[in-house]
């Protein structure tokens, strides 16, 4: 059996689908977030694609989406840390066509990697923080069955979680 990879993903109209018959960690070392959507050539933004938002003994908080400039950007939020990566995706948008968005962290590495690919051009960008924050497999469950407190964008035709590094 497969120690890592891609335990959960959702697609829209059919819900979470279990991709392996175990569970992560608690809180995985590592793992990968992967969305795949569509713009319309010249749509700008702001365009929410998911977001997390919990408040319990430490608030927290997960987006990612477009801005009205261009730009991709994920937050993460966990009490005071903050966790910020952002690229410029104005040509993309521009372009518009099927999209796809990986985000990947290591918390052993302190790196994550936010990674837009445009499917259809042909285009990759990407951009490295150090210090993300960890996710936890209830986070990771929320937003794969689309339940509170994660909320999907409209746009969002898939979505797939992972403890390993794609």
């Amino acid at each position: 059996m497969q120690e890592n990879g891609w335990f959960v993903a959702h697609v829209p109209g059919r819900g979470a689908i279990s991709l392996a018959a175990r569970s992560p960690a608690q809180v995985p070392v590592r793992g990968t977030m992967m969305v795949e959507f569509a713009l319309m050539p010249g749509e700008t933004g702001p365009l929410s694609l998911l977001s997390l938002e919990g408040r319990s003994a430490v608030e927290t908080c997960l987006s990612l989406g477009f801005d009205g400039a261009g730009r991709l950007a994920l937050l993460q939020r966990r009490g005071d840390a903050v966790h910020a990566l952002s690229l410029d995706a104005a040509a993309e948008c521009a372009a518009g066509g099927r999209m796809r968005v990986t985000w990947r962290w290591d918390l052993q590495r302190d790196e994550s990697l936010l990674s837009l690919e445009a499917l259809d051009a042909g285009s990759l960008r990407q951009r490295s923080a150090a210090a993300p924050l960890p996710v936890t497999r209830t986070e990771m469950t929320a937003l794969a069955e689309a339940r509170a407190p994660a909320r999907l964008g409209p746009r969002l035709d898939f979505l797939a979680l992972g403890d390993h590094l794609h």
